[in-house]
Parts: C-alpha cells; sequence; structure tokens
C-alpha cells in the first residue's frame, strides 16, 4: 500500500507542480500585459506632449510669417502711398505755376 499511495503522491506533486508553474506563469502574463498597458499609456501621453508642442512651433512659425508678410504689405503701402501723395504734390505744385520751387531744381532767383 505504501508503495502505491507514494506513486500517487509523486504523481499528484508532479500535477501540483505542473499546477504552480503555470500560476508562476499566469502571474507573469499578467505582470508583463500591466508593463505593456503602462508603457502604451506612457506613450500616448508623450505622443500628446510631442503634438502639443509641434503645434506651437507651427503657431509661432506662422505667426512669424504672417508678421513678415503683413510689414512687406505694409512697407509696399506706405511706399505706394508716398509716390502717389508725392505725385498729386508735384502735379498741384506745376499747377500753381513756375513760382512754386520744387525739388532741386528750385532757384531762389525765381521769386
Amino acid at each position: 500500500m505504501q508503495a502505491s499511495g507514494g506513486a500517487e503522491s509523486r504523481g499528484q506533486r508532479g500535477e501540483g507542480s505542473g499546477d504552480e508553474e503555470r500560476t508562476l506563469w499566469r502571474r507573469e502574463e499578467v505582470r508583463l500585459r500591466n508593463v505593456v498597458k503602462r508603457q502604451r499609456k506612457e506613450f500616448r501621453s508623450r505622443m500628446v506632449e510631442v503634438e502639443r508642442e509641434e503645434s506651437e512651433q507651427k503657431r509661432v512659425a506662422d505667426e512669424r510669417a504672417n508678421t513678415r508678410k503683413n510689414t512687406n504689405v505694409n512697407e509696399d503701402f506706405k511706399r505706394k502711398l508716398e509716390e502717389e501723395v508725392c505725385g498729386c504734390e508735384r502735379a498741384l505744385l506745376e499747377s500753381m505755376g513756375p513760382a512754386v520751387a520744387i525739388g532741386p531744381e528750385a532757384n531762389i532767383n525765381n521769386f
């Protein structure tokens, strides 16, 4: 009886170690799943941070480009306005006759 009882206990111990091994593998599986979940969460949060940084850089670049464009437009507008005003002043002064001095050709002796 002891021999058969010993065989049964060894068989049970063998099955028991198989159960223990499966339990260890399950625990390892759960641990690794949690590691992967944590890494995914960290990755997503990092991607959101990178997207924010990129959108901020794009906003700043667009703002600079708009400022440059507006500066050029303003300078062009001022130059054209000055040309038009100068042209209008010239036309007005020329219509007033030779008594009005204009630019470098003005001669004090004309008066």
